[in-house]
């Protein structure tokens, strides 16, 4: 009766925005309303107002509210409460008062209307989650499955499903009642097959499991019918990939019959099964993936073929699979690679490129775990799939243009002194042909698939070949006038760019190039709209071109139709614009640069006190890593390093500007401190090894807060906090008595993966040489010399470059807090006055309770981290005893810190604390969440609020003890 989950309830499109009690107020009078239509508009609304406000208290009260209505409506109004318990699963362990919720739908089971007792045991199979174990509602069930009544019968079929995924004894009790009604010769084919489902829970481990696969295979020969044949199957397969250890024999049995069956839609079930098991391939025998290719060999069904190779790609995820079919065996290759290598050549592109997808996997595993291997023919396949595409440009072989470009970046980067440059010249000469007003979707494939090839990290200037085909791509779109009037959305044309920059920037990092290319660039978008142009400056900035990018966001500025928007391009204009200076002068303008990065992080809606400011996360903040905008920290992070950097650079002229006084030796032999000879040059050069520890830790900081931030925004961050510690490290050495050669510094996946990250890595690397040739000289002598002066000024010079941009310099990632805390009791306004007041002898009960908000994605091709515990910590901190009306606690130890680590229960948590103080006056007690991810590591998002409270003796406890020393 109702088979499907509808997802409409979400729509609140034109809804006003309401506080928890507003909006529950509201929805209850809807409930008490005498029309059915405004009963049942209250009714759809609740799960959008569990997904705002999904607070225990809440969703207790109005799970009550919607078991009234069920328990008194007509039947149409219990459809609507049904629905309302199935799109709200992740908030029913909320409910506090169960057994009273239980007892107000349990009580139309009494009813003599089936349909009621019907919708009655589909409502508790819904909430199966928190009464698996009520022994009533299992005997409920039972009786439902003996109900002469179809649609009782079906609903109680689906609450044994629902039960018995929660409940092992239910589902050992009802196993055998199952069994007999599917062994039943009066039973319908329809109804069995829905029966044969529900044994897919019930089987109750994989002791049990063992009858009911002994069942279920029975069934096969004695009720042929395909639709019990397809069930039986269907289950088979959940209750062997359940149990893990019946993988094997259901394999054989699934490909048995996969090659066997005539009948199509039987074969196609089997094949089904076959790709959910192959997540197991670690357990597939080797002689049934010698059957599967053999079946998709005797296959003459195009679907059914399909469906084999993608069990395949499935199967060669697994690294076993991969070495096994990619060793030769006996001087042959395997069937499984011998197959791909001739599926790759097929007519079908669909096919081919499945197969050429396998087989790349297979060759890609080789080459990474150096096992004797040979890709000619798969790159032959690979480039004959890219011409072959260009034939005819519909959306299939697009599909496949993508797969086969994907595939030959793979085994680039696997192999790129064989396949690089050829697979840049196949994509060259293909954009070179193409039409971009006929084939915009191929010209950006194709022009994509160059970009991915350019900005890995293990090809060494894969690009230059495709220079003549990229420049007369441009010719071309010029001549299709598809710059002003673009056949899409400008994509094309913003990867070609991109492919361009990407070339430019591996070009000087072992040349010096010249500004010349970048006029070209600014002739070809000069006709593009706005937006393309703001796309073509983000991509300049990502690989260093920041003159480029300068002029393009000047330009963008000053044709900006809003206030808001005319500030957040001048910002960008700004700092692109010192960066591009830093560059032209060197160490001289590091000064300027650090100026027109401070003010860009003021504007507009990059935080700080422009518009984009939206104060604090929660009431009594006082500033957490969930208040800044993830822009504006980095910005402001810019701006100090720049600032520290300028102080080094000062620091090491000190030498020179400021020699060292005649005492200076003396002073340095009685403070047994070689480097104090060098004057004010030491005092300066530690100072600055502070500001730019300092640094350091802002970067490490920033990237600690950034809980939704991508992982290459992280890898920025941590480039760049390594690359300052590496320098303050560098000057501490300096400046130390004895310059041994110090620990190295914790590296944390510094590798470079990418073409930006090898770029944000060159600074680090010159550190090291400079550093190792300062330090590993042997005429170099102890103290502060002009060869150590020189050595600081060549590493201030080498962090002297433009900042690679990463994507949290464009996206708002975290403007706002990742999460919602409330504390009872809760944040009162000054003046002190009214703090909450505590005797000394009495402890403070906190009571936390908060709520995990839902991620904002910001890369399509990362999954957002998960939240798998919330660490809360407590602190109390005195106040000092002054008449000033605001309070600095930051160099104050706090007295009480407390920490514990709760786990989420869906996105809701809880905690309690007890405080306590040992000495009266005002104190703050703050409260401060962070996220533990499902690594284990610890994100400091916030948010952070806090309360004061008063202490204060006992006046009772006083007179108390003075009443006892009188008395004696």
């Amino acid at each position: 009766m109702i088979g499907v989950k509808l997802n409409t309830f979400n729509d609140n499109s034109g809804e006003p925005e309401q506080d928890a009690n507003s909006a529950l107020t509201e929805l209850d009078k809807g409930l008490r309303s005498g029309k059915v239509g405004e009963q049942c508009e209250a009714i759809v609304r609740f799960p959008r107002l569990f997904e705002k406000y999904p607070f225990p208290i809440l969703i207790n009260s109005s799970f009550l509210k919607l078991a009234d209505v069920f328990r008194m409506g007509n039947n149409f109004l219990r459809l609507w409460v049904l629905r309302v318990c199935q799109q709200s699963e992740k908030h029913l362990d909320k409910i506090l008062n169960v057994d009273e919720f239980l007892r107000r739908v349990f009580s139309v089971l009494h009813s003599n209307d089936p349909v009621a007792r019907a919708l009655a045991l589909r409502t508790l199979g819904a909430v199966a989650g928190i009464i698996p174990e009520r022994q009533n509602v299992h005997h409920a069930i039972r009786r439902g499955l003996d109900s002469h009544d179809n649609v009782e019968v079906d609903a109680a079929i689906y609450a044994t499903t629902r039960f018995a995924a929660h409940s092992n004894a239910f589902a050992v009790a009802m196993c055998n009642k199952l069994s007999d009604m599917v062994e039943c010769e009066r039973t319908a084919a329809e109804r069995r097959a829905k029966l044969v489902r529900a044994l897919r829970t019930v089987h109750g481990g994989a002791v049990r499991a063992q009858g009911v696969l002994k069942l279920l295979r029975s069934l096969l020969e004695r009720f042929p019918s395909s639709s019990s044949v397809r069930a039986a199957i269907t289950a088979l397969t959940h209750i062997a990939a359940d149990t893990v250890v019946h993988v094997p024999d259901q394999v054989e049995l699934l490909l048995s019959i996969a090659r066997n069956d005539a009948r199509s839609a039987v074969r196609r079930a089997a094949l089904l099964g076959l790709r959910k098991l192959a997540e197991h391939a670690a357990l597939w025998p080797a002689e049934c993936i010698q059957n599967l290719v053999r079946a998709a060999s005797d296959s003459q069904d195009t679907g059914h073929t399909m469906l084999c190779l993608q069990v395949m790609q499935i199967l060669v995820e697994c690294p076993a699979v991969c070495a096994a079919a990619g060793s030769p065996l006996r001087g042959e290759p395997s069937a499984l690679r011998q197959y791909c290598a001739d599926a790759a050549l097929c007519v079908d592109l669909r096919q081919a490129a499945t197969a050429a997808g396998v087989l790349t996997r297979i060759v890609v595993h080789c080459y990474e775990e150096c096992l004797p291997v040979e890709g000619a023919d798969l790159m032959l396949a690979l480039e004959s799939l890219v011409i072959a595409t260009g034939l005819e440009s519909g959306p299939d072989d697009i599909k496949s243009l993508r797969v086969a470009l994907r595939c030959l970046v793979q085994l680039s980067n696997a192999e790129p002194n064989a396949y690089a440059i050829r697979t840049a010249c196949v994509i060259g000469s293909q954009l070179q042909i193409c039409s971009w007003r006929r084939n915009s979707p191929r010209v950006a494939a194709l022009v994509e698939g160059l970009g991915a090839l350019g900005g890995s990290a293990h090809c060494l200037r894969p690009l230059p070949p495709a220079l003549p085909a990229m420049h007369a791509a441009l010719e071309i779109a010029q001549k299709d006038d598809a710059i002003s009037n673009p056949p899409d959305d400008g994509t094309a044309l913003v990867l070609l760019c991109t492919v361009f920059f990407q070339e430019r920037a591996r070009k000087a990092l072992t040349h010096r190039i010249s500004d010349a290319w970048q006029t070209q660039i600014m002739r070809v978008i000069a006709d593009a709209d706005g937006w393309i142009r703001y796309r073509v400056a983000k991509a300049a900035l990502r690989y260093g071109h920041h003159s480029l990018a300068a002029d393009i966001l000047k330009r963008l500025a000053d044709e900006a139709a809003s206030e808001a928007t005319q500030r957040w391009l001048s910002a960008l204009h700004r700092a692109a614009a010192a960066d591009a200076k830093l560059i032209q002068e060197g160490i001289t303008g590091l000064e300027e640069a650090s100026a027109g990065w401070e003010v860009s992080s003021g504007w507009g809606g990059c935080g700080g006190g422009g518009a984009g400011s939206s104060g604090w996360c929660a009431a009594g903040c006082g500033g957490c890593g969930a208040c800044a905008p993830l822009p504006a920290a980095w910005m402001r992070a810019r701006a100090h390093a720049l600032a520290a950097l300028a102080g080094a650079a000062h620091a090491a002229r000190a030498l020179c500007t400021q020699p060292p006084p005649a005492v200076a030796h003396a002073h340095a032999q009685t403070a047994r401190d070689p480097a104090a000879k060098a004057g004010a040059c030491a005092s300066a050069l530690r100072k600055a090894a502070r500001a730019v520890a300092a640094v350091a830790q802002r970067y490490a900081a920033i990237a600690r807060t950034a809980f939704h931030a991508d992982d290459s925004t992280l890898a920025h961050l941590n480039i760049s906090q390594h690359t300052y510690s590496q320098l303050a490290q560098f000057l501490e050495r300096i400046t130390c008595n004895q310059q041994e050669r110090t620990a190295e510094l914790p590296t944390k996946e510094l590798k470079a993966t990418s073409l930006e990250e090898t770029i944000a890595l060159l600074p680090s690397h010159k550190l090291t040489f400079i550093s190792a040739k300062l330090f590993d000289n042997p005429t170099t002598n102890p103290g502060i010399t002009h060869r150590h002066a020189e050595a600081v000024l060549a590493a201030v010079r080498a962090c002297c470059v433009g900042g690679i941009w990463p994507r949290c310099a464009w996206v708002c990632v975290n403007g706002g807090s990742v999460c919602r805390m409330s504390v009872t009791p809760g944040w009162k306004n000054p003046p002190a006055e009214q703090a909450a007041t505590l005797p000394l002898a009495h402890k403070l009960a906190l009571k936390l309770e908060g709520v995990v908000l839902p991620p904002h994605p910001v890369s399509k091709r990362q999954q957002p981290r998960q939240v798998k515990g919330v660490q809360i910590t407590v602190t109390a901190t005195p106040h000092p005893r002054t008449n000033e009306k605001t309070v600095e606690l930051t160099n104050i130890p706090p007295v009480l810190t407390a920490v514990q680590t709760v786990t989420p229960v869906r996105d809701f948590f809880s905690g309690q604390q007890l405080v306590s103080v040992s000495s009266p006056g005002l104190h703050t007690v703050a409260v401060e969440a962070a996220f533990l991810d499902q690594n284990g590591e610890l994100w400091n998002t916030g948010p952070r609020t806090s309360i004061v409270i008063k202490a204060h003796d006992d006046p009772s406890n006083k007179g108390n003890a003075q009443t006892t020393r009188g008395r004696f």
